[in-house]
């Protein structure tokens, strides 16, 4: 109850109670990392590189113009620039991969020359009320799929008319 007066003999059992379950609590070890964890590590500011996956993962956002004619332009252009600064970071980040030792061994050198952060996927975006953007870009860190060769082009099948004409014996006798 609020405001009752607790004996000491209660009080120094409430407190001596405390104390074991601080001591148990502290005794006890701490969770191990979780393996997805282990498996991000950051790059740069804004910049994951999610290595279970192998993908390189970058966030922007970007506040709403507050002098657009509406809220839905007001979010495109915002939902514009957040790309263009994810891709910025992604472009910021392969170079310095290129650059660090520590990273050579993990991504093929012939891998991260082709990498373009224009072929970044958004996995998330975030609208709020205001109309500014938050979103979420993933670049596989994998060489992109080479385009299939083109089939040379067939003509299409022949519905036989001009062909039979083109056959038939010509009688140009006068």
């Amino acid at each position: 109850m609020i405001g009752t007066i607790q004996s000491a003999p209660k009080r120094a059992f409430s407190v001596a109670l405390l104390w074991v379950g601080l001591a148990v609590g502290m005794a006890r070890p701490a969770p191990a990392a979780s393996p997805a964890a282990a498996a991000l590590a950051s790059i740069s500011p804004g910049v994951q590189i999610d290595w279970g996956r192998s993908v390189m993962v970058a966030t922007a956002s970007c506040a709403a113009d507050l002098f657009a004619p509406s809220a839905e332009i007001a979010r495109l252009k915002a939902e514009r620039l957040a790309r263009m600064r994810a891709e910025q970071r992604l472009r910021k980040a392969l170079q310095l991969m290129s650059r660090e030792p520590r990273f050579h061994g993990k991504v093929a050198a012939d891998v991260l020359a082709q990498l373009d952060p224009a072929q970044a996927q958004v996995v998330h975006i975030e609208y709020a009320a205001t109309g500014s953007i938050s979103l979420r870009l993933e670049l596989a860190l994998t060489a992109p799929p080479k385009a299939p060769a083109a089939a040379p082009p067939t003509s299409p099948p022949d519905s036989g008319a001009a062909g039979e004409a083109d056959k038939s014996p010509r009688n140009d006798s006068p």
